[in-house]
């Protein structure tokens, strides 16, 4: 038994819909960060551009003939290091925002929907995926199951219910009875015990 494309295109519709708006949220974070960066990035190597290191001829002529020379790479340094910090925390709000996005709960309606329209392997991906019955499906656990459609979790849950099935009857045969240990017969005993010796 396997899952069928159309399980895999309903599942996948399904989680579409519910992280569209954290998707279009984390894309809109992104896309507002870089049009917001390119504008200071510009006006910082125009800035660079302007800064005149003649007031440092103490230093000497050559000190300050190498600064010239090499003022554009620190300019575009500093560039560099803000580019990496902006992606850093980008990627940590991102993050954060798809972490709350598998927290979130699926309404009843949802899964009902799921259940009538996913085939019999599909569901039993989802109840695998489904670890803790204590808690509610969420979206990550969606996204999980629809990973393991792709994996083929649909077929090796098959094969361990053969393997299960096969091993059953050595696990359910009757074991022998215990051998039953001789009783002693105390009573003669107690008997040559009491018979006084001639």
């Amino acid at each position: 038994m396997r899952v069928t494309r159309r399980d895999i295109r309903q599942l996948r519709r399904t989680v579409f819909n519910l992280s569209a708006a954290s998707n279009l949220a984390s894309v809109l974070l992104v896309v507002l960060a870089a049009v917001a960066w390119w504008p200071a990035v510009q006006k910082i190597r125009a800035f660079g551009e302007t800064v005149d290191y003649s007031g440092l001829e103490a230093l000497g002529p050559t000190v300050v003939e190498r600064l010239q020379e090499y003022n554009p790479i620190f300019w575009w340094l500093a560039i560099i290091i803000g580019t990496l910090l902006l992606v850093y925390v980008l990627y940590a709000l991102v993050m954060a925002i798809q972490r709350r996005l598998r927290r979130k709960l699926v309404r009843q309606a949802t899964i009902s929907g799921l259940a009538q329209q996913l085939s019999e392997p599909a569901r039993e991906v989802l109840s695998w995926a489904w670890h803790d019955r204590r808690e509610p499906i969420s979206v990550g656990i969606l996204q999980q199951a629809l990973t393991q459609m792709h994996g083929g979790r649909a077929s090796r849950i098959a094969l361990a219910r053969e393997h299960a099935a096969a091993l059953a009857p050595a696990r359910d045969e009757p074991q022998a009875p215990a051998r039953k240990q001789p009783e002693v017969d105390k009573t003669d005993d107690k008997t040559l015990a009491l018979t006084p010796k001639m």
